[in-house]
């Protein structure tokens, strides 16, 4: 019982930390490149196949600027998210769109079971947010009771156990609502442990900077010359300690985000 009830305390934490952070950034990412290119998301439309007429499930929509896209597409959007003030520009962003304030681990819907039940959604996609999750399981769960087609935009990490551990670090050092980034492969082991089949998995690698990367979190002097510290020392000697492919020229740190598709579904 106490072993429960410590993993419930952690659980709210991990959440008011999320609710804080992004919070904090709500205005950051409402413009943030990172998030609202149309490349990006004409992409996420053609490998998802989301049709005009399709009922779509935005979790974790933050400032709403993908349901916005595809609401213009004409799909039906309803947009979910854990902090106030991220909805409160999705509202803005998207009239036609409904948007709710709630907890992606326990999506607020009612479903019905039975061998002649119907989905509620035709799909859900979660972008930049599986990181985040605390419990994954507990996510995909969620998702299987209400669609049974899952879209995953994120980033993963290093199939290698020590640059992971060390992306991660940086990565929360960063923003302190970041639970975990993983590889590929432990992401696949965890999604197909669910019941679901990846039927289609596409990467792209993305060449970022390190203040462009900063200006997406709400980083403090102390902590962001922490990060750059531990970027550069991670190339000494020609390692590659992260895994991200880190560069240093004239002063200016870029290195390598591997941001990926999934699709995946379940009977």
């Amino acid at each position: 019982m106490l072993h429960g009830s410590k993993a419930n305390v952690r659980k709210i934490v991990a959440k008011e930390k999320t609710r804080s952070q992004f919070g904090r950034a709500s205005s950051l990412m409402q413009y943030a490149p990172w998030f609202t290119d149309a490349g990006r998301m004409q992409r996420l439309v053609r490998f998802a196949e989301i049709q005009k007429d399709s009922r779509v499930l935005d979790i974790a929509c933050g400032t709403g600027v993908l349901s916005a896209y595809l609401c213009k597409l004409g799909t039906s959007v309803t947009g979910i998210d854990i902090t106030p003030a991220m909805l409160a520009y999705a509202k803005r962003n998207c009239a036609e769109c409904a948007f709710i304030c709630a907890d992606a681990e326990s999506l607020p819907f009612t479903t019905t079971s039975g061998k002649n039940s119907s989905k509620l959604f035709d799909l859900c996609i979660t972008r930049a947010c599986i990181h985040h999750i605390q419990n994954i399981k507990s996510l995909l769960r969620e998702i299987r009771r209400v669609s049974n087609v899952l879209i995953i935009e994120d980033t993963s990490s290093s199939e290698n156990p020590a640059e992971a551990r060390l992306h991660n670090l940086l990565e929360k050092m960063r923003d302190p609502s970041h639970n975990w980034m993983h590889s590929l492969s432990e992401l696949r082991r965890i999604i197909e442990s669910e019941g679901y089949t990846v039927e289609k998995l596409e990467v792209t690698e993305t060449n970022r900077e390190f203040e462009d990367w900063m200006s997406v979190a709400v980083v403090d002097s102390k902590t962001r010359a922490r990060c750059r510290a531990l970027l550069i020392d991670s190339i000494k000697r020609g390692r590659d300690d992260t895994g991200l492919n880190v560069k240093v020229k004239n002063g200016k740190i870029t290195f390598t985000h591997k941001r990926f598709l999934l699709k995946a579904s379940c009977a």
